[in-house]
């Protein structure tokens, strides 16, 4: 049973986005197969007629800074050349502010390359201005502060 709706992770905060209908199609395969049942979907016809057919890429829909980082620590070549070889790649202007924002936290220098926070960065499995803040907490010994404020940062991503 459906309602058209899932999560899925984008730039808006607590986004409940409706499915496609490739997603769909994949929970009706599944009714019965599985095990015996039937699919019912809880919204009319003319919504799943609008729904997209295939779900946005998570590169399109998604912040990039973390991705950025990853590409710099690999030094395998620029973040936007690499970026563009993608199946479907971001537009430039979204890789070029989350190299942007990346160097204002200090995670890359004005040449672009990695800085020591840069590569610790790198180690963390967060966003890196959540990591900065982690970081930066343990440096200044608050980090229980620090660690509340990113609980509930990421409790709303």
């Amino acid at each position: 049973m459906g309602k058209g709706e899932m999560e899925q992770l984008t730039f808006e905060l607590n986004h409940d986005s409706s499915v496609c209908c490739f997603t769909y199609g994949k929970g009706r395969g599944r009714a019965g197969r599985v095990q015996p049942g039937v699919c019912y979907r809880l919204y009319p016809k003319l919504v799943y007629d609008a729904m997209p057919q295939y779900q946005l890429p998570e590169i399109l829909r998604t912040p990039l800074q973390k991705l950025c980082l990853n590409i710099k620590s690999l030094q395998l070549e620029t973040v936007g050349s690499f970026l563009a070889k993608a199946l479907q790649p971001p537009d430039s202007l979204s890789v070029q502010n989350a190299i942007e924002l990346l160097k204002t936290i200090g995670a890359l220098d004005e040449r672009k390359d990695l800085t020591p926070l840069g590569r610790h960065l790198c180690t963390l499995p967060l966003e890196p201005n959540i990591g900065k803040m982690l970081l930066m907490g343990s440096v200044f010994q608050c980090l229980n502060p620090a660690l509340t404020i990113a609980a509930a940062t990421m409790l709303f991503a």
